[in-house]
């Protein structure tokens, strides 16, 4: 069956039926956008005054939310073969990209293989086979030079908000090393937290420091980075578990 599109559910243009397919297909996953459709499908049902379960009648329109559809769209992008290395990376076009979303659904063992999608400088990871569900994503150890810009994306990773909140407070974000602090417990809240509580210390320590713009962005990230070990240093946040490695 073929890679179905977000744009073509939320417009009704699929059968009620191939959608009512993909969706239990790719629901084995859990809860989420999948189990948001389930109900859309049951809820149709109950409209019709209690047909939902005989044979579909045609083409019928579903509603669902905007971030449903940012959601789906994750499905909805060209898929290749791929492979998980145990240190978390998947080389793709001469770029490595690291693990931000489930990396503990894959060995520290041995070489994951997966199917994936990539969208400006993220990868999309799901299950090798067809219509496999999503397992995480990744990020480009460096920003994507040509972003595609569009009015309807897919959601931000958290890890990708981190980055956004560092480089709007003049910091050059070194991608491997925030990635590997954050699969040690490091999320935006705490990020944020980080800052605020350093951030008198940031600015003093940014005017003392006679280097060029980029240095300087990258020598305060260094100290974030440093503040941050600490921080969960104190706090004992383990690294993330590998009892659910598949």
């Amino acid at each position: 069956m073929p890679d179905f599109s977000p744009v073509e559910i939320a417009l009704g243009v699929r059968p009620q039926a191939e959608l009512a397919k993909l969706v239990e297909n790719q629901s084995a996953g859990g809860g989420g956008i999948h189990a948001e459709a389930q109900r859309s499908l049951a809820n149709r049902g109950s409209d019709r005054g209690g047909h939902g379960s005989g044979k579909p009648t045609g083409h019928e329109v579903l509603t669902f939310s905007p971030e449903q559809v940012k959601g789906y769209m994750k499905y909805g992008f060209t898929k290749t073969k791929a492979t998980v290395s145990k240190k978390k990376m998947i080389r793709f076009n001469n770029q490595n990209y690291y693990l931000t979303v489930g990396a503990d659904l894959f060995s520290s063992h041995k070489s994951t293989p997966v199917q994936i999608s990539k969208y400006n400088d993220r990868l999309f990871i799901f299950e090798p086979k067809i219509n496999g569900i999503l397992l995480g994503e990744a990020l480009s150890q460096k920003p994507y030079e040509k972003p595609v810009k569009s009015a309807c994306q897919p959601e931000p990773s958290e890890m990708e908000l981190t980055i956004t909140f560092l480089e709007q407070h003049g910091m050059i974000v070194n991608r491997p090393a925030l990635i590997e602090i954050h699969h040690k417990g490091l999320n935006l809240a705490m990020t944020k937290n980080i800052f605020h509580l350093n951030q008198n210390r940031y600015v003093s320590y940014m005017k003392k420091i006679r280097q060029p713009e980029k240095r300087k962005g990258e020598a305060l990230f260094n100290a974030f980075l440093l503040d941050c070990q600490n921080h969960l240093r104190r706090s004992h946040v383990a690294p993330y578990a590998s009892h659910g490695e598949i």
